[in-house]
């Protein structure tokens, strides 16, 4: 059995006393909250891509001798996109919430 191998999570600005920061690494903590806001914004895009694309597909009208068949394959093709689209939302929001958390503790001073 091989061994559990830890992964260390980064560790940003957090050995780095406040007022020995220089204009560098205050720079370096605005770069990645923008980052942070680009990669909510492409979540966001994405989400609103599956949305649109489940909605369309719940409209199609049927093109063969079965309709109902192809009304069942439009539904459960569109809605499982509307679900993949709330879902990733909600996993781009919460990525977001974390990494701000952690960019904010990283700028805060130690008392």
């Amino acid at each position: 059995m091989l061994p559990k191998i830890r992964r260390q999570e980064p560790r940003y600005y957090e050995d780095v006393p406040p007022d020995k920061m220089v204009l560098r690494d205050h720079l370096a903590i605005d770069r990645t909250e923008l980052a942070n806001e680009r990669t909510l914004l492409a979540y966001i895009r994405t989400s609103l891509a599956l949305f649109l694309t489940g909605v369309s597909a719940m409209q199609l009208p049927s093109f063969d001798a079965n309709p109902a068949f192809d009304d069942f394959v439009y539904q459960a093709f569109g809605s499982t996109m509307v679900a993949a689209a709330v879902a990733t939302i909600l996993i781009g929001w919460v990525r977001y919430r974390r990494m701000l958390r952690r960019i904010a503790t990283a700028d805060e001073p130690d008392n």
